[in-house]
């Protein structure tokens, strides 16, 4: 049962994809670029100020998550076993997208499994401030 529920939360989760905006806090400019969730990481391509950029993501859950299951299960020597699953309830991520020639953006975000929304925020080597939505 632990087993088969893991798997459908994994599948439920498994190829949800996301916008993720990218503004900058000096101009306003915005950036949009999609991302699959469920996956732990993926390739963010896009284009900044004029240059491409080049990067890979990468999302971490979180170690707790909400248990759905019966409390206890006695078995034959009365003692009680757990049974059901913990899904994740979200996690964090980050990357790093490079250009030719500089600045590299480096971004940290958070994300909630169940909604699928998040924020972070992104700098770049020149100092440059940007906000992360995920939608």
């Amino acid at each position: 049962m632990r087993k088969q529920f893991a798997l459908v939360s994994m599948l439920l989760l498994a190829g949800c994809t996301h916008t993720m905006d990218i503004t900058s806090q000096q101009t306003g400019a915005i950036v949009h670029l999609s991302f699959v969730e469920g996956e732990g990481n993926g390739d963010v391509d896009f284009s900044l100020n004029g240059k491409p950029y080049h990067g890979t993501w990468v999302y971490a859950p979180y170690n707790e998550g909400l248990w759905f299951g019966t409390e206890a299960e006695a078995n034959a020597t009365g003692v009680g076993t757990p049974r059901g699953a913990i899904t994740p309830t979200g996690g964090n991520g980050d990357f790093v997208a490079t250009t030719p020639g500089g600045p590299n953006l480096d971004c940290l975000f958070t994300i909630s499994e169940w909604n699928g929304r998040g924020f972070g925020q992104c700098h770049d080597a020149e100092g440059a401030a940007y906000d992360l939505q995920i939608h």
